[in-house]
């Protein structure tokens, strides 16, 4: 039997026995590491928070397209997120529009990385999601930023703006440069990558979590870091590194609205979100997969996975289910098959 979900024409249905359970800091750690258990992991909770919500939330299943190519050789997603996303594209923004100005950045980038790691085809909902996000750039170069309760970013304070919109603004990037058929080519496209540039260059990285999201878009764009800043970059992030060989997200990010020390008072520990994140902006830089701080961080990674699949990590806001978990287990998937484990599991 299924429940269905019917949000604006479009049906999703997730199996009544779902394997799905809320992300829980209690859940056991695995016995032993599992790919099968991560692709598992990624599809129920995308599919779950799909039925349950209907939207592409930014920390539950956005970074599920850019992700699950990475486990194809593993298991064959059914393709249900990747259908959801191309109709909210192609029905609901025909029917009723945006429901916030970032949606179309939220679902454009995942549609040109997953069109790029799959068919290296641009797919038309690709391309029009990728239209309307460039349709929708701010003159400084970066995108709006609609906050809890419908406050733009202008009048959020500079401090929370900036935290909040830089991440985004790279992650468009990405999507833009990544795209196939050469859509960065095009001349919106041109236009759109050199405001990022001249955004960049007039608003410096202000936490690691930014750098390293400048150092991944900087793989793909030319001109966003000179040679210099590049291993200022990586030197930062290596030199980051915790003890026991992870990464924490509150050090990565310090001083970000998410992380107020006065709403969270949880003590810096490492966790699948930063560890996955910065081993793939490393490796994405062009750093070692044998480099011993990688390693480290994946020898730290494979210990950490729990029972479900999943890499946890507790929500620093009023977000349910610690839904920071989903983008962690992207991430720490990511890390892991750009380091060639995925390969290494394959021949064991």
């Amino acid at each position: 039997m299924t429940a269905a979900l019917w949000f604006a024409g479009i049906a999703t249905s997730v199996a009544e026995d779902s394997p799905y359970s809320p992300a829980s800091p209690n859940e056991p750690i695995a016995k032993a590491f599992s790919f099968e258990k991560a692709s598992q992991a990624l599809d129920t909770s995308a599919l779950w928070w799909q039925k349950q919500y209907g939207c592409c939330h930014c920390h539950a299943n956005m970074m599920y397209l850019v992700a699950r190519p990475s486990l194809e050789d593993v298991s064959k997603s059914d393709g249900q997120v990747r259908q959801f996303f191309e109709q909210l594209v192609l029905d609901r923004w025909e029917k009723k529009g945006l429901r916030y100005e970032p949606e179309a950045l939220v679902v454009a980038v995942p549609l040109a990385i997953n069109d790029s790691r799959t068919t290296g085809k641009l797919h038309a909902a690709t391309q029009k999601a990728l239209d309307r996000m460039i349709e929708l750039q701010r003159p400084e170069g970066n995108w709006t930023l609609v906050l809890p309760g419908g406050k733009r970013d202008e009048v959020a304070g500079e401090r929370q703006a900036h935290f909040l919109g830089y991440e985004q603004t790279l992650f468009a990037a990405i999507g833009i440069a990544v795209a196939p058929d050469e859509y960065a080519k095009a001349a919106p496209a041109q236009e759109a990558l050199s405001k990022i540039r001249k955004y960049v260059q007039s608003h410096p990285p202000k936490s690691l979590h930014q750098k390293g999201m400048l150092l991944w878009s900087a793989s793909h764009v030319d001109g966003l870091l000179n040679e210099a800043q590049r291993k200022e970059i990586i030197a930062d992030l290596l030199a980051k590194q915790r003890s026991d060989g992870g990464w924490s997200i509150e050090e990565i990010t310090p001083g970000s609205p998410k992380f107020d020390p006065s709403k969270s008072p949880r003590k810096p520990e490492s966790d699948g979100y930063a560890t996955g994140f910065v081993i793939y902006a490393l490796r994405q830089a062009g750093v070692s997969a044998k480099n011993e701080t990688i390693q480290e961080g994946v020898k730290w990674l494979k210990a950490n996975q729990r029972e479900s699949g999943r890499w946890f990590v507790p929500s620093f806001n009023q977000r349910p289910n610690s839904v920071i978990t989903y983008s962690a287990t992207a991430y720490a998937v990511m890390a892991l098959e750009s380091c060639d484990e995925l390969c290494a599991s394959n021949d064991r």
